[in-house]
């Protein structure tokens, strides 16, 4: 990405069931393969050390938005839609070939997640 990128994810949530207490939709941002130390409980040779050169995958480079999420109205009825579109500007050290984007939404008195789902960058 160059810098000066301004990136646009655009999604859409459809209610599968009647949702009747409130809930939020969060959106992250994830990278793959990304090579750096790890704290290791015990390595190949029965040894608690730091493995050097770990390849964290799935992890959550940024959230978009407020990090409790974008709040939704409370009773929405089955086949409710909503769609919404963000922009962001992604960190030079972020390689758009190894992101992911991930949607969930969730309750927010329970914290239950109803549905998550993850698409690659394009």
């Amino acid at each position: 990405f160059p810098v000066t990128i301004r990136s646009r994810i655009e999604f859409k949530v459809t209610a599968n069931q009647t949702i009747s207490s409130a809930s939020r939709i969060m959106v992250g941002l994830l990278e793959d393969g990304i090579i750096s130390k790890q704290s290791d409980a015990e390595d190949t040779v029965g040894v608690k050390g730091v493995v050097e050169d770990y390849e964290h995958n799935h992890a959550l480079r940024t959230v978009i938005g407020s990090t409790s999420g974008f709040p939704v109205s409370s009773n929405l009825p089955a086949g409710w839609v909503i769609e919404k579109h963000f922009y962001f500007k992604p960190a030079i050290a972020w390689k758009p070939e190894n992101m992911s984007i991930i949607v969930w939404v969730y309750d927010e008195t329970n914290k239950e997640v109803y549905q998550v789902q993850t698409i690659k960058l394009k």
